[in-house]
């Protein structure tokens, strides 16, 4: 968060010209993209390096939750092997999406699109698999205890409805741009 951040704070500051109005496919774009803030010589700089070290904290992360979600499971629950399955696909989901961020990262838009596009969308379901399946094995642990379980829970439901309700309106963005031209920014 914070290297996207930094990213787009110095892109807006610095190079503002460059991530927007630019000639692109259907014409002007007046809108920056973060594909684009990312892929300019200094914001590449400060995000790359802010992954650099996002990268191995999320993956110790991603490992130790796997972990407790085994150790904290609660006794009651009676959906057992979805637990585990759930448990799995938040390992694998949450290393699918570091993943597919870093390949982000690596090829941008400029050196193939399509197969940025592709980086991108299976990050974002990546991201979405994970998020769920997260909430899940919340809900079956021992996290979900008072005092403090119920609001992380909440929380995390809120931050996935969030990033699931932004999915179809960047899948329709996209297609509005790059499939049917269209621009409202003129």
């Amino acid at each position: 968060l914070f290297g996207s951040v930094a990213a787009i704070a110095i892109a807006l500051l610095f190079h503002n010209n460059e991530i927007s109005n630019y000639n692109w496919q259907c014409g002007r774009a007046n809108l920056p993209s973060l594909s684009r803030i990312i892929n300019l010589p200094v914001e590449r700089t400060f995000w790359q390096l802010l992954l650099l070290f996002h990268v191995p904290v999320r993956v110790v992360e991603l490992m130790t939750g796997f972990s407790r979600y085994k150790r904290l499971q609660n006794i009651y629950n009676k959906h057992t092997l979805l637990y585990e399955i759930s448990r799995y696909c938040y390992f694998y989901a949450g290393l699918g999406e570091l993943l597919f961020l870093s390949a982000l990262s690596i090829v941008g838009e400029r050196e193939n699109i399509q197969l940025h596009v592709i980086f991108f969308y299976t990050f974002g379901f990546c991201g979405i698999g994970h998020m769920i399946s997260n909430i899940f094995c919340h809900a079956h642990s021992l996290y979900y205890l008072n005092p403090y379980g119920r609001i992380g829970y909440y929380l995390k439901i809120i931050s996935a409805s969030l990033y699931i309700i932004s999915a179809p309106i960047l899948v329709g963005s996209f297609i509005l741009y790059w499939k049917r031209c269209l621009t409202w920014g003129k």
